[in-house]
């Protein structure tokens, strides 16, 4: 992919191409991001939740604050005890039906709310959260890091985008 001022060229193993605009269908190309904590690599890590992922009776942290960590715990908490890390005071960016749901689990279901909390370690049956200068140990079965993905930036940019 070439960009000029008024279109961009496309080269393929079929011809080239003079187009308008690009649409990149990417998928999950890119890598999710990491808190680079001790522990991280764990078996017990994963950094998203499949659809058909079936968990009953552990104890399971969710580390992140937008729309897919409140799903994921929402999601979870109906068979699980779940505590939702994240690091600010506030959601800003959940949808408003998103919004509606978290707030019926947490008073239905085995959600704790940690906000302005940091996840600092993990060992193989615990996690350790600082919240208000404050470190907790809590048991740990699995955790989700939800917060995001790292975007191939290098490759949007040398084709323009």
């Amino acid at each position: 992919v070439e960009s000029y001022q008024d279109h961009f060229k496309i080269k393929t193993n079929k011809g080239d191409y003079k187009v308008e605009k690009v649409i990149l269908a990417m998928g999950i190309f890119a890598k999710p991001k990491r808190l680079n904590i001790e522990g991280e690599d764990l078996d017990k890590v994963y950094h998203q939740l499949k659809d058909n992922q079936e968990v009953k009776d552990k104890h399971i942290l969710i580390v992140g604050g937008g729309n897919s960590a409140i799903e994921a715990a929402i999601k979870l908490s109906k068979n699980n005890d779940i505590t939702l890390s994240y690091r600010r005071s506030k959601f800003i960016r959940l949808t408003e039906q998103n919004m509606k749901d978290f707030k019926k689990a947490v008073k239905k279901n085995n959600i704790t709310l940690l906000l302005d909390s940091t996840l600092e370690k993990m060992t193989k049956k615990t996690a350790i959260i600082r919240q208000n200068h404050i470190k907790t140990e809590i048991k740990n079965d699995m955790t989700f890091i939800l917060i995001g993905f790292n975007h191939p930036k290098e490759f949007l940019n040398r084709i323009g985008a």
